[in-house]
């Protein structure tokens, strides 16, 4: 039901990506981070993911990758692990699209980790 209900959000957003297939990249990639992180993600958490991550991808394909984020110096030192699990887990899109995954776009990602899970400290 989660899938359905973001997958009609992102149908709605997306402009030149297939819906359904960024929707399957981005189940493997919660999936992965659930894993790592241990522990299941919660409904409001992986909806968010979903269209945050269905945006991002799309904004990264057409080259309009958001390149700035508050303390970006301090994220990198504070959330190092956080930034190489999400590098790691966008591995297979980074080559499918051609395209690259600045820091600022994983700190936004964070962001919404901080938001959605109380005590978020990774």
């Amino acid at each position: 039901m989660v899938r359905e209900f973001s997958l009609h959000n992102v149908v709605n957003s997306l402009t030149i990506l297939n819906a359904n297939k960024t929707i399957g990249h981005i189940e493997t990639i919660i999936a992965e981070w659930q894993s790592t992180l241990g522990f299941s993600f919660n409904n409001n958490l992986i909806i968010s993911l979903y269209v945050h991550l269905s945006c991002m991808i799309e904004r990264l394909v057409m080259r309009n990758e958001i390149t700035h984020y508050k303390n970006m110096t301090e994220f990198n030192e504070r959330h190092g692990e956080f930034i190489a699990m999400v590098n790691h887990s966008f591995q297979r899109l980074k080559i499918l699209y051609n395209v690259a995954l600045p820091v600022a776009e994983i700190g936004y990602i964070h962001d919404i980790f901080e938001l959605r899970i109380e005590d978020f400290h990774w």
